[in-house]
């Protein structure tokens, strides 16, 4: 009818601001922590957050946040009834945010945009929910676990929870899947709050055959009083770039360079008003790009992909499911279908020889 505004299209490889998982707000659900109600999920979640938790347990702090998963990881190997007591607190506010989601639009706020309300609708149909990230790597199958058993204390029927394979790695899997003609080798990036992890992807005609781990490199801080300049965050993914076509010389590299980066994109350039990475989007792909070749005397295509996005790409063929990424903050995606990703070879290999460190 003339007049009557169209619904937005939802699609679930293109997300906007508007998915934002660490801004949603649980809801007041039966059987749910009547503390954690009405709470931004980021922040009951956060990589800070896991590491208060772990305090309270008197689990000794690590120098930094981000030593707090491998060290709960080493605890829970062990059996240590400390490192399982935290897991679980931890569960609690994921299964909560699982259940917030999947009741659909009514349990966000009634002011909601449109496009965040078919992004609802979207997520009432999810049946499965994979866990990965760095968090999630170092917590597993535990983890999975409680929250699958809280959640169905607020949620019948409940989607299912697992843990996502290669769960520390899906970001740089995914990015490696998503060049529909790869030629010869690949470098593919992470680039995260906390780490930029990169590594070597391998191909056997249009099969990703390896995928070789590099060592990853410690990210520029930000911060809302101290936010860096567009010239600091260029020179520093010039910098991991031209140093990782020093370290892999003299192969032969494809030009085409996908990057996966913790935040929000559109046609391939980095589109948040906020974050490490946001000063990007001010700037031309083009100068990122001849930094890189400046310093290197190859020049790259660059193509920058939402981190959630690239990370549900290595999970393609799962559906209907989402990604939820546990790391430095939250992150989220959903898996393409199969055709529309590089297949991996049956002999397919993660090479984890070399070091690489971090927690996104």
């Amino acid at each position: 009818m003339p007049g009557v505004p169209r619904p937005p299209r939802f699609d679930p490889q293109r997300l906007r601001s508007e998915a934002t998982l660490n801004g949603t707000r649980l809801a007041d659900l039966d059987g749910a922590e009547p503390a954690h109600v009405g709470h931004q999920a980021g922040a009951l979640l956060s990589l800070a957050a896991l590491a208060h938790l772990a305090a309270a347990e008197q689990i000794t702090p690590a120098a930094a946040p981000a030593q707090v998963p491998p060290q709960l990881a080493r605890l829970l190997a062990a059996g240590d009834v400390r490192a399982t007591a935290v897991v679980r607190r931890y569960a609690q506010p994921l299964a909560h945010l699982i259940a917030t989601l999947t009741r659909g639009p009514q349990a966000d706020r009634p002011e909601q945009h449109a496009w965040r309300t078919a992004y609802l609708e979207h997520w009432a149909h999810i049946e499965q929910v994979w866990l990965g990230g760095g968090v999630a790597a170092a917590l597993g199958r535990p983890l999975a676990a409680a929250v699958a058993d809280h959640l169905a204390t607020l949620l019948r029927p409940a989607p299912a929870v697992r843990l996502a394979p290669q769960a520390a790695n899906l970001a740089l899997l995914g990015a490696a899947r998503s060049r529909p003609q790869p030629r010869g080798q690949r470098l593919v990036f992470d680039f995260g709050q906390t780490a930029a992890k990169r590594a070597v992807a391998d191909y056997d005609g249009r099969q990703l055959a390896r995928l070789r781990l590099l060592p990853s490199r410690a990210a520029p801080r930000s911060t809302p009083t101290a936010p860096l300049s567009p010239a600091a965050i260029v020179a520093f993914v010039a910098d991991v770039l031209a140093e990782t076509l020093a370290m892999v010389r003299p192969v032969r590299l494809d030009p085409h360079c996908t990057i996966s980066i913790a935040c929000y994109t559109r046609d391939g350039r980095p589109l948040d008003r906020r974050g490490t990475y946001a000063p990007l989007g001010r700037l031309p792909l083009g100068v990122i790009s001849a930094a890189v070749a400046e310093r290197t005397g190859q020049p790259l295509r660059l193509r920058f992909v939402h981190d959630g996005t690239a990370a549900a790409r290595a999970l393609a063929g799962q559906r209907p499911a989402a990604l939820i990424v546990l790391g430095t903050y939250l992150g989220v995606g959903f898996p393409p279908p199969a055709e529309q990703v590089l297949p991996l070879a049956d002999d397919f290999a993660l090479d984890q020889t070399m070091p690489n460190g971090g927690v996104r």
